[in-house]
């Protein structure tokens, strides 16, 4: 943040310390407003610049938004690992959500699994060391999570199906059992009533762990249409011939009301990464194909994408985002020497961001890193991390939140983490590395951005990972959760208390 923007947060912010939150009903408790103009009240003492800087502390204290930067309703899981010193093994799960600065709300309970006896390889610990929330969907129950659009409902994915530490490891098969609940994808509003089962199971896990380690190979999300009346799931259905295989299915929100709306062959690999173009295209990535197409919600044969022949050993990564004038975003990893490799890189290409519109292709950045990732829509283009410094802003290599246009032009550095002195990784997550940014999103109505980060921006953030929001420059960061990380205590116990899966409710588009 440079001089002039601290100065004018600074004023901005000693006017409306005293003032109600535009953003936070009347009708809801909001504790963080409520410490925010207590800690104001005791800056009235001191004067000039000690007062301001008094204040500027309060502000990086708080978990309310900054004042001009306006959050609608984000959703989360929230996980708790806890192991003893003898390998026992506790995990809590819980779905919460939070609109605006209103206290959060927990919207499902999962009862404590736990404690499993004989964890040989400490699961809360290598939990913690990543710093990635969303890694519990390996062990836990809570799965894909989604808020709808107009922020009144939540959609959460409730299963045991995807369970990878059995497998790997059958001594903690009691930590994944079966759900207290019927297994499937839930809709319940965001104050916590009407909860009610939709459809069946994604069938298909979000991280596995393979030789490569943790891979993340389908979306956080569930895939809802703009008008927040539609669910797009995958299933089993009968294929071209009959024979059962993987299928696009839509859900009635409202209803619950299921239709199949693809005919696809049968494979292996299957499909995942499903989207809304709009609110009668869908888009969805074919694994066996390692390439992504589009079909219509009412049916038809799925359309793929141009051809990228001209990018010779390209492969379009299957987390991409579409914005609202019709662009797709896509990560496209290049058979070329990256400039800069990470030991969890496994020698890939560089990953640069591309802009795909009908049949034409444009690239956005030529960093030349691996790890170009979380590509989401942002004002005017898109926004994406990389711990890259085309910029001259980021010389520690540290991953960072950046913006550019769809002409890419304006390239800009949204975020200034710190280095936080472990090996670099760069936005690549590892055991024990470098801090990252693990999911990212910006509000088209409110132009907030919302960044999910291991890094730790303003101090309180050591060791775990944090959700922050700020405005679309960059300016006015603030961390908005206060998880508590990775706790180590005398008696060799560790409790590790993270957030993940999340959803916000701003349209992914």
């Amino acid at each position: 943040m440079t001089r002039r923007w601290t100065r004018r947060a600074l004023v901005v912010g000693a006017l409306l310390l005293a003032m109600p939150a535009p953003h936070v009903s009347a009708a809801c408790k909001s504790t963080c407003t409520e410490e925010l103009r207590a800690c104001g009240r005791a800056c009235a003492s001191s004067h000039g610049r000690e007062r301001r800087q008094c204040r500027q502390r309060c502000g990086d204290q708080s978990t309310c938004t900054a004042p001009g930067v306006r959050a609608r309703t984000f959703v989360w899981g929230e996980n708790v690992c806890e192991e003893t010193p003898d390998g026992a093994v506790t995990l809590s799960q819980k779905l919460v959500a939070r609109h605006g600065n209103c206290d959060p709300v927990t919207l499902l309970a999962l009862p404590p699994v736990g404690p499993i006896a004989g964890d040989p390889i400490g699961v809360c610990a290598i939990y913690g060391r990543f710093r990635a929330g969303a890694g519990a969907t390996v062990a836990g129950l809570i799965q894909r999570i989604t808020a709808l659009p107009d922020g009144v409902g939540v959609l959460f994915e409730v299963t045991n199906d995807y369970a990878a530490l059995p497998p790997l490891i059958p001594a903690l098969a009691l930590l994944s059992p079966e759900p207290p609940i019927a297994e499937g994808i839930y809709f319940v509003r965001t104050n916590g009533t009407g909860l009610r089962w939709l459809s069946p199971p994604m069938g298909s896990p979000i991280i596995v762990i393979g030789g490569l380690g943790f891979q993340q190979i389908d979306n956080l999300f569930l895939g809802v249409s703009p008008s927040g009346r539609l669910l797009a799931v995958t299933g089993m259905g009968p294929g071209p011939d009959g024979e059962p295989a993987q299928q696009v299915f839509l859900v009635t929100i409202a209803t619950g009301e299921r239709t199949q709306i693809t005919h696809l062959p049968a494979t292996e690999e299957g499909i995942n990464g499903l989207l809304f173009a709009d609110e009668r295209t869908i888009f969805f990535y074919d694994n066996s194909k390692s390439e992504f197409f589009s079909v219509g919600t009412d049916g038809g044969d799925p359309v793929p994408p141009p051809s990228l022949v001209a990018l010779r050993g390209a492969r379009v990564v299957p987390r991409f985002a579409i914005a609202s004038d019709g662009a797709t975003f896509v990560g496209l990893p290049l058979d070329r020497t990256p400039n800069q490799t990470y030991p969890a890189g496994n020698g890939s290409g560089p990953v640069e961001v591309f802009r795909l519109e009908g049949s034409r292709l444009l690239q956005l950045t030529n960093f030349g890193y691996q790890n170009t990732l979380q590509i989401e829509p942002a004002r005017d283009g898109t926004q994406f991390a990389s711990s890259a410094d085309p910029l001259g802003e980021n010389p520690d290599g540290v991953c960072q939140l950046f913006s550019i246009d769809s002409l890419a032009g304006h390239l800009r550095q949204l975020t200034r983490f710190p280095y936080d002195g472990r090996p670099h990784n760069g936005c690549i997550q590892s055991d024990g590395g470098s801090c990252t940014i693990n999911g990212d999103v910006w509000d088209p109505r409110t132009g907030m951005v919302g960044v999910i980060s291991s890094c730790d921006a303003l101090g309180r953030n050591p060791d775990g990972e944090q959700f922050f929001t700020m405005r679309p420059d960059g300016s006015r960061i603030r961390q908005i959760t206060s998880f508590r990380g990775v706790e180590k205590f005398p008696d060799g116990s560790i409790r590790v208390e993270l957030g993940g899966p999340y959803g916000y409710s701003a349209p992914l588009f």
